[in-house]
């Protein structure tokens, strides 16, 4: 600490050097990425079943839509492989069964959004799992659109 009461603890460099900057990719992904993974979906599917089963017993099509999408989910989540997967998307995304499941989870989300969408208003539970579908299907929309800038 200087004498006149203000000190520096970090001084001003003109140089940085990153001890682990071979971990900058993965931060740089937690701070500014966004994620979407099997489990959001299998809850999403999960909320929309109990929405179904507990105020909205009149919409079975609720129960159809939340079933296919755990499904699509699960089905997509085995096309990738071993858990925990990490990887290039495009080069992921070239693969024809990857692109398979990855449409056929696109549509099940979207066929959520709309079967959702019919029911707004009367289920508090289904209003949220609806804003959920919204923002999921923007991620997924993103994502199927990586090779565009």
């Amino acid at each position: 600490v200087k004498e006149s009461g203000f000190g520096e603890l970090i001084p001003e460099a003109d140089v940085m050097i990153f001890d682990e900057a071979h971990q900058l990719p993965d931060i740089a992904s937690q701070y500014f990425g966004q994620s979407l993974s099997s489990r959001q979906l299998l809850d999403l599917a999960k909320d929309i079943t109990i929405a179904y089963r507990t105020e909205l017993k009149d919409t079975q099509q609720l129960q159809k839509c939340a079933d296919r999408l755990a499904q699509s989910a699960q089905d997509f989540r085995l096309q990738l492989g071993e858990p925990g997967y990490r990887g290039n998307l495009r080069e992921l995304l070239a693969n024809p069964q990857i692109q398979r499941a990855f449409l056929l989870l696109d549509d099940t989300l979207e066929l959520c959004y709309d079967v959702a969408k019919l029911s707004l208003g009367r289920s508090a539970l289904l209003d949220a799992a609806f804003e959920r579908a919204t923002l999921y299907r923007t991620r997924l929309k993103r994502l199927k659109e990586i090779n565009q800038p």
